[in-house]
């Protein structure tokens, strides 16, 4: 194989990189979630995940299992895939102590940037 050709192949796989390497950065990091309880019982936190605007869809659905009691609150760090300086909104998936029921509670709509903080209010 010449020169020219190793440097034809290496810039074609450089450039197919690309794309993933930025997506990879594409994280909004270290954004601290709290969960707020004002339910008037005891809840379990299972999963909080993000939507993706550009996207139009839900993403990085973490497994929690933090118990909580009313009137008290607890925070997760996480990464929010894809929505680095773009807008999201944060839900939290719990079940009710008293009522029996697992339910979604939904935060605001927020631009993301490092070291964020977002505050989901279940009621």
């Amino acid at each position: 194989m010449n020169t020219v050709t190793k440097l034809a192949m290496i810039a074609i796989t450089g450039s197919l990189l690309m794309p993933m390497a930025a997506m990879a950065s594409d994280k909004c990091k270290n954004i601290d979630i709290t969960v707020q309880n004002k339910t008037g019982s005891e809840i379990r936190v299972k999963k909080i995940k993000h939507y993706d605007y550009d996207k139009s869809k839900w993403r990085s659905n973490f497994n929690v299992s933090n118990k909580i009691s009313n009137n008290y609150q607890k925070t997760y760090t996480k990464n929010l895939q894809y929505v680095k300086n773009d807008e999201t909104m944060v839900a939290v998936y719990y079940y009710n102590f008293r009522t029996g029921n697992n339910s979604w509670a939904y935060g605001s709509k927020f631009v993301c940037n490092t070291n964020d903080n977002v505050t989901v209010v279940v009621n």
